[in-house]
């Protein structure tokens, strides 16, 4: 080949390029991950730099949990396993999470609700986030379009019960207690009525079947987590500069990064 016809990259193309490896990387492994080899995956995604590719790992793994929401727990433990080694990782998941819950139920989305409420959840489970999350969630389901979120409260409850119960006690039975009272006070539909009764039996069982945390998925050790604070009554900063500079040089290679399909279950 003519040496004036060989195509070369200035610095700039070749970090776009680079960027653009490293985030079909990053679904590729998402691609493998189960419940059983999170520690594994963590492993080989800590060894391509998720530092610099962050916004790429956070969104990857939130529209997988977004498109899987029965593997929430899955993808919020490998979030816990990276986030020792790379906090600024955790912390952008964590902020996100909460944006894009706050954005949902703002639109009164039920089913995007649910499942972003389910990803706050979790990631508090694994103390990525700190429990005060977790509550403002809760209340803002109480105290937003409640007649639509009630369900979502209900369910959230069943999710990280658990641990709010631990952090909260009292403040976790008086929840509680208003969802009998409303199962007393109110004719309600059935699947509110399930979804009530089923969180007051996983309190009454002290959620012997819904733990914070799974044997499988409990991966870090008692004192090594970083717990990020992060709240929905202070202001939250998602980074999306962040997403412009990727996508500003996604085009070099030959056009983006893909669609949402790019990410398969887990």
């Amino acid at each position: 080949m003519d040496s004036s016809s060989e195509i070369t990259f200035d610095g700039e193309q070749r970090i776009g390029i680079q960027k653009r490896s490293v985030r079909r990387r990053f679904q590729a492994l998402l691609e493998e991950l189960t419940v059983m080899n999170v520690q594994s995956v963590a492993d080989r995604m800590a060894e391509l730099n998720p530092i610099e590719g962050r916004s790429h790992f956070c969104e990857a793994v939130m529209r997988s949990q977004m498109q899987f929401p029965q593997s929430t727990n899955v993808y919020a433990a490998l979030v816990a396993a990276i986030n020792p080694r790379f906090p600024d990782v955790g912390y952008l998941v964590a902020k996100r999470a909460a944006v894009r819950f706050r954005e949902a139920c703002d639109s009164r989305d039920r089913d995007r609700t649910e499942t972003a409420a389910a990803l706050v959840a979790h990631l508090a489970n694994q103390a990525v986030v700190h429990a005060a999350l977790a509550w403002d969630v809760l209340m803002y389901l109480l105290t937003v379009y409640p007649m639509d979120n009630t369900a979502a409260a209900a369910g959230f409850c069943i999710e990280c019960g658990s641990m709010l119960r631990a952090s909260a006690p009292q403040r976790f039975t008086d929840i509680v207690g208003g969802f009998r009272r409303l199962l007393r006070g109110l004719v309600v539909d059935k699947p509110l009525r399930r979804r009530i009764l089923k969180l007051i039996q996983a309190d009454e069982s002290m959620f012997e079947d819904y733990p914070a945390i799974i044997y499988e998925l409990d991966l870090v050790e008692a004192g090594e987590q970083v717990t990020h604070m992060v709240s929905l009554l202070q202001p939250i900063d998602p980074e999306y500069s962040l997403d412009s500079s990727i996508s500003s040089t996604s085009e070099i290679a030959g056009g983006g990064y893909g669609s949402d399909e790019e990410v398969s279950s887990c």
